[in-house]
């Protein structure tokens, strides 16, 4: 006979921390679906879609709401009952209510990871009389990264940043002397790139995303939902994927 407990684990559940504090129990039960991506060539993202109608008072709902206020902590675990993981911090940087006439209105807020991205303008600087270390760690500073940074000891004359954003220009710097950049959470990693290497049973994904949906089948309260699908999934180096789906 199938034990309970062991069907329980088997549950994909999705936990969210706004500045530190659990969810309310309210938002999360008009949860949709909560959509995480991390890529090495951008900063990390997520998107977090609510159900924002409350049928009794007839209003829109948790778009002027505290807890998802812009510049707001974020931290978002996934997984399954007994195996959670923490795979997003940043903060929140934006909303989208959505108004359909055939559907309840939905509220979707997104975030960043806070770290350096292609995505921002690409810029000019000077570095004099500097190590690459030094230089890291002053940008990370420039971000509110806290710097990690083994010391590459050679101090450089003269080093410029031409026409480049932040990332891509750390990027470029610690491949030239063997190292690697890695931002995790509000850290900057920049260390020789063969400390980290360990034997991996697959590719190292160089993009991965993690998904979880509720059913499409709410009557407008949010609160309808009691099944839920979690899907994660990575871009190994090759182009190959690997993940899988609950």
């Amino acid at each position: 006979m199938t034990n309970q407990r062991d069907f329980d684990t088997l549950a994909p559940e999705v936990k969210l921390r706004i500045d530190g504090n659990a969810l309310s129990l309210d938002a999360t039960s008009d949860i949709v679906s909560v959509h995480v991506l991390e890529d090495v060539n951008a900063a990390g993202m997520f998107t977090l879609t609510l159900l924002s109608w409350d049928n009794k008072a007839m209003r829109v709902t948790w778009i002027d709401d505290v807890q998802f206020k812009e510049g707001n902590a974020v931290e978002i675990d996934m997984g399954y009952r007994d195996n959670m993981k923490t795979l997003f911090s940043g903060e929140i940087t934006g909303l989208e209510p959505q108004f359909s006439s055939d559907a309840a209105p939905t509220l979707t807020r997104e975030g960043l990871r806070p770290a350096p991205s292609p995505h921002v303008a690409a810029q000019d600087a000077d570095f004099l009389k500097m190590r690459d270390s030094e230089i890291a760690g002053q940008i990370a500073a420039d971000w509110s990264l806290t710097p990690d940074v083994t010391d590459t000891r050679v101090t450089l004359d003269y080093v410029m940043q031409h026409n480049q954003s932040d990332f891509e220009f750390l990027s470029e710097r610690a491949r030239r002397i063997g190292y690697e950049l890695i931002v995790k959470d509000k850290t900057s990693v920049v260390s020789p790139a063969e400390e980290r290497r360990q034997p991996r049973p697959h590719p190292e994904p160089r993009r991965r995303a993690a998904r979880f949906q509720r059913p499409s089948h709410h009557d407008g309260s949010g609160r309808e939902g009691i099944r839920a699908g979690l899907e994660c999934q990575g871009q190994g180096r090759g182009g190959g994927e690997v993940g899988g789906r609950g």
